[in-house]
C-alpha cells in the first residue's frame, strides 16, 4: 500500500520503506514490518517477530509464577496469582470478590434489578425429582430407574421447577462453586 495519496496525515509523514520495490509504510528505521523494522526472535533460524522477553509466541517468555510458597500458578498481578491477592478486587462498595470484567465480579456483573435477588437469603426450595418424573425433553430418553434397577431412585442433580425465576438457577450454581471452593 502506498502511503502517497492517503487521508491519514500519520501515514503521509512516514514514508515507504526502503528496500525496493516495497511500498510498505515505515515502521523503524525506514524499514517496515516486513523487511526488519521489529526485532525478531533470539531463537536461532526463527524469523519471527519478538514479543515479550525477545521472543516470539511460540518460543514463549516464561510466564512469572506466584510469590508465595508452593504456589505454582501463574501471577497476575503484585506478583501473586488471584487466590493469593494478585488480582483485581470488585469495585462495589464491600464486595472482595476477584474483579472480571469492567472492574466487577461476576456477580455485580448482573442487571441492577436483578441485584436484589442476590440478597435474598437462599432456600431449598427446589424437589428431588426421579428421572421417571422429570421434565421430559429430547435428549430425556432414558429411564433411570429401569437402568439402575431401583425403584425409586434420584438423579445426582437438581430438579427446579419452570416457574422458578431463571436468576435461582444462578443462586444453586453460586452456592454448588462456594462449597466447592471450600473443598
Amino acid at each position: 500500500m502506498s502511503c502517497q495519496g492517503t487521508t491519514n496525515p500519520l501515514q503521509r509523514s512516514r514514508g515507504q520503506c526502503r528496500v525496493e520495490h516495497c511500498v510498505s509504510q515505515v515502521y523503524a528505521r525506514q524499514l517496515c514490518c516486513k523487511h526488519g523494522a521489529k526485532k525478531t526472535c533470539d531463537v536461532q533460524g526463527c524469523e519471527l517477530r519478538a514479543r515479550h522477553g525477545n521472543v516470539c509466541y511460540k518460543h514463549g517468555a516464561p510466564k512469572k509464577l506466584c510469590t508465595e510458597t508452593g504456589c505454582h500458578q501463574t501471577a497476575q498481578a503484585r506478583h501473586k496469582c488471584v487466590k493469593h491477592g494478585g488480582g483485581r478486587i470488585c469495585k462495589a462498595e464491600g464486595c472482595e470478590s476477584h474483579a472480571r470484567t469492567g472492574g466487577v465480579c461476576q456477580r455485580h456483573k448482573a442487571d441492577p434489578s436483578e441485584m436484589s435477588k442476590w440478597d435474598e437469603p437462599k432456600t431449598m426450595t427446589n424437589i428431588l425429582l426421579g428421572r421417571r418424573d422429570s421434565v421430559a425433553s429430547l435428549d430425556d430418553v432414558s429411564d433411570w430407574a429401569t437402568q439402575t434397577g431401583e425403584t425409586a431412585s434420584f438423579m445426582p442433580i437438581l430438579w427446579t421447577y419452570t416457574s422458578c425465576p431463571p436468576t435461582w438457577d444462578a443462586m444453586v450454581l453460586q452456592d454448588i462453586y462456594e462449597v466447592l471452593e471450600i473443598l
